[in-house]
């Protein structure tokens, strides 16, 4: 679509027009203007890949672009003496770790792109508290520390620490925060409990959905730079393997790669939550991207384990196909 945006700044006019040219594919044109000279025009190819809803495939790339500052190194810290081994002129690390705090907020841009897109999952007051929940939701992880999710965790244990904890963290805020805050959390905790009113039981279960996916993104977003995670090398270097991690494999055609095992095991617990389809179908998205093809076992392992196509198809899409 069209569009013309004009503003007067101190230093005069800022024009910014898109508009869309019909080669093939489309192309997207940017150009920004300032007291009437051009200082940029780029372009960029409307993509779209078959079986993913188009607006999935923007919020992967809004992900892998937000998602990206996770790899570049803040240069005033590292110049002033505060890192180990710092160069200035380093390509962004590709292999460095990931903390929790990014992954919170890989969420809360998720949360942010399906508010933009897809406003009619919840209610703007509902949004927020969503993303206060993402923003914070791993702030019991602080003492407990960050466990794998493969079967090998005492699941009572690491909710009863984390809430402990998370409930310390957010002690000081005011009253009536505090409180939403750690009811938003327990729902968080137990997303599918039937106490749940129906508007949190949404929340909840969008923000499981989006804090289980976004791993699998992140997962993705390695191996597009080569550094692909897999269970192999766990297994190798660690630990062996668990009774879940080698399920998941055989059920992925023994395809150990996180890309699919992570993602299998996240179909088969969470595909009947609130908003599954929409943010699974990001994640399609992206590994269609990367891979050049979606996964040749998923029909399969779908039709194993009773998940409907209605959990995992892109509510447009399934309604394009019955129409």
């Amino acid at each position: 679509m069209d569009q013309t945006i004009k503003i007067v700044t101190s230093t005069g006019n800022i024009e910014i027009n898109f508009y869309v040219t019909s080669e093939s594919p489309a192309i997207q044109h940017v150009v920004i203007s300032q007291n009437g000279h051009t200082i940029a025009h780029e372009t960029s190819p409307l993509e779209s890949f078959a079986g993913v809803y188009f607006y999935s495939l923007h919020i992967w790339r809004r992900y892998e672009i937000v998602h990206r500052g996770n790899f570049i190194t803040r240069s005033g810290f590292g110049l002033c003496g505060c890192y180990n081994e710092y160069q200035p002129d380093a390509s962004p690390n590709y292999h460095r770790p990931e903390s929790d705090t990014e992954h919170a907020s890989g969420c809360v841009e998720l949360l942010r792109s399906c508010e933009a897109y897809y406003p009619e999952l919840l209610s703007p007051e509902l949004y927020r508290r969503a993303e206060h929940l993402l923003k914070d939701h791993d702030l019991g992880e602080n003492e407990y520390g960050d466990q794998p999710d493969d079967g090998s965790q005492n699941l009572t244990e690491k909710n009863r620490s984390e809430l402990i904890n998370f409930v310390l963290d957010v002690a000081h805020l005011p009253a009536t925060t505090r409180a939403t805050a750690i009811s938003d959390f327990i729902s968080f905790q137990y997303p599918s409990s039937p106490h749940n009113p129906t508007e949190i039981a949404r929340l909840a279960q969008l923000a499981k959905v989006i804090d289980k996916l976004e791993t699998i993104l992140s997962g993705a977003y390695y191996e597009k730079f080569g550094s692909a995670g897999n269970l192999a090398h766990k297994q190798k270097y660690y630990s062996p393997l668990t009774a879940q991690d080698q399920y998941y494999i055989k059920e992925c055609d023994q395809d150990s790669s996180i890309l699919a095992s992570w993602l299998a095991h996240a179909v088969h617990g969470y595909h009947t939550y609130y908003g599954f389809p929409y943010v699974f179908d990001i994640v399609k998205a992206a590994v269609i991207d990367i891979r050049g093809t979606w996964f040749p076992w998923f029909e399969d392992f779908c039709q194993r384990h009773h998940i409907p196509q209605e959990h995992v198809v892109h509510p447009f899409l399934s309604r394009k196909n019955l129409g």
